[in-house]
């Protein structure tokens, strides 16, 4: 096989110049000039003790000036922090707004020599969060301005959320509107918080999808669940013709010990609709979560007699994939996976294995590195491919995101 090594090096390089470029923005942080930090006074703030990302932000950083990153000064940039700007009076408590990008080069050479290369803009995503008064009312409004799918109404399908929750307690909430529908974990997380760039063989088949429902989510110290009503529309695409019931529920066995011995999460979820518009269809998965320090692992097996993804079809099939992380510095993540896919309508199983970096620049920005080598069916080839993407969040702290 001719991998074109000279080729391949070259195109690396240039999508690397290009990621390092589109996260620039992020840069700035540690690039501020001495005329700059003393521009921004000598403003004295109390540091939040528990703000998520207060490591991340001192590091290596000037403390007075980390200070001015956690509390923003002008109201303005409040509008894209964690803190968002307080309103004094009104129905309106607190507003948000955010940007989310991600995009990646991704390179692909195939076992009988056909290679391609080509830049993909995922989500140009702009989010807002509205708090209302009661402290327990929010409205979310996300809407991406680059996906295209084969639907009839292209404006209601870039919206990825629009929806409302109210927390009834501390552990209980309600959700009413359009979100992604919970199925296992990484078929329930925005493309915002996945860890390589690709989701799982499984979840790209039988899950990557958001649909119109209220659901109920409980989350307590031993265990939490997620269970919702939907339309089985997908992205409120030819609306109320058929209804959809998805569960999500987990135990967490190490809870009492309070992170001593890590965390582990044990579950399942169940995704059942029928719709007039296509065949009934049922995704059924089994998942396994654990987290100590600096290590990560999960497995998650799915099994689908039609399946309700972006388009809801009659695919049967099951897999599953597992993931490893180490946290080498607190900005530095390796990653490895092994990914298996059977469709029961074709002899050979898809199966993938991945190795990845990720770098966080700030809390706000991640670069990705994977390498995922793809042994295909035997009416396709085998393919190497190689991903450099970026991802890059004004408001890190926003929920779902593309």
């Amino acid at each position: 096989m001719s991998f074109e090594f000279n080729f391949l090096i070259k195109r690396i390089i240039f999508a690397l110049f290009c990621s390092v470029f589109a996260i620039s923005p992020c840069l700035a942080i540690e690039e501020i000039d001495e005329t700059e930090k003393n521009s921004l006074g000598e403003i004295k703030l109390e540091v939040p003790e528990k703000h998520p990302f207060k490591e991340l932000i001192f590091e290596n950083q000037d403390v007075t000036l980390a200070q001015k990153i956690l509390q923003p000064k002008s109201k303005y940039w409040n509008l894209v922090d964690e803190t968002g700007h307080e309103f004094e009076s009104g129905l309106v408590k607190n507003f948000k707004i955010g940007a989310y990008v991600r995009m990646d080069n991704e390179m692909v050479v195939k076992k009988d020599g056909y290679a391609y290369d080509r830049v993909n803009f995922n989500s140009v995503e702009l989010t807002t969060e509205t708090l209302l008064r009661d402290d327990k009312t929010k409205l979310n409004v996300s809407y991406n301005f680059v996906r295209n799918l084969d639907y009839d109404n292209h404006f209601f399908q870039k919206f990825s959320n629009l929806y409302v929750d109210h927390n009834f307690t501390k552990n209980q909430s309600v959700r009413v509107g359009n979100a992604r529908v919970p199925v296992g974990i990484e078929g329930g997380l925005s493309s915002s918080k996945i860890m390589l760039i690709n989701r799982g063989q499984v979840y790209k088949k039988f899950a990557d999808a958001r649909s119109f429902g209220i659901r109920n989510i409980g989350k307590y110290k031993y265990a939490e669940y997620d269970i919702g009503w939907y339309d089985s529309s997908r992205f409120m695409n030819k609306m109320f013709q058929g209804s959809e019931f998805a569960g999500n529920l987990a135990v967490k066995p190490l809870a009492k010990f309070d992170g001593k011995y890590g965390d582990l999460k044990l579950g399942t979820s169940i995704d059942v609709g029928d719709a007039s518009f296509a065949n009934n269809y049922s995704v059924y998965t089994a998942y396994a979560q654990y987290k100590k320090d600096k290590f990560y692992w999960d497995f998650e097996y799915a099994h689908a007699d039609g399946a309700g993804g972006k388009y809801i079809n009659d695919t049967d099939g099951q897999g599953f994939f597992t993931t490893v992380a180490y946290k080498v510095t607190p900005k530095i993540e390796l990653l490895g996976r092994y990914d298996f896919y059977k469709d029961f309508n074709k002899s050979d199983p898809s199966q993938e294995f991945t190795a990845g970096i990720n770098f966080y620049n700030n809390p706000h920005c991640k670069l990705v590195l994977n390498y995922v080598y793809k042994m295909a069916e035997k009416s396709s080839s085998d393919s190497h491919k190689i991903y450099i993407g970026t991802r890059f969040n004004t408001n890190s702290l926003f929920g779902d995101f593309d």
